[in-house]
């Protein structure tokens, strides 16, 4: 898992950077977000992968994973500010609240097609 969290951070930021690059919305391509990506998605799914293995509840795991990676990546970017802490936990409280409806929605449809309550 550390290792895929690492994969999917570095290809998430490649691809984010691609994107704002072609619209122009970012000037030069940043290798040093590339890395901080890589390096907060083996840190978040390292924490992630040790909340579930201590049996922590599934919102539990994904707070800490999220707060784990964010730090991580402020702490590469070198930005450990209140101002990056601020968002940090922005992002932290939205991708949580967006993650808890996405199960909702998905264990609704299970219902629907499977018939149950």
């Amino acid at each position: 898992p550390i290792g895929a969290g690492m994969v999917r951070g570095a290809i998430g930021s490649a691809a984010t950077q691609g994107v704002a690059l072609a619209s122009g919305m970012q000037q030069r391509f940043d290798w040093r977000g590339v890395a901080a990506s890589a390096i907060a998605g083996g840190i978040g799914a390292g924490i992630g992968e040790a909340a579930g293995a201590a049996k922590w509840s599934p919102l539990a795991r994904q707070v800490s994973s999220g707060l784990g990676a964010g730090l991580a990546s402020a702490g590469v970017r070198g930005d450990l500010s209140a101002q990056s802490l601020g968002y940090i936990a922005a992002d932290l409280v939205g991708n949580t609240i967006g993650n808890q409806v996405a199960e909702r929605l998905v264990e609704g449809m299970g219902r629907v097609e499977g018939g149950g309550n």
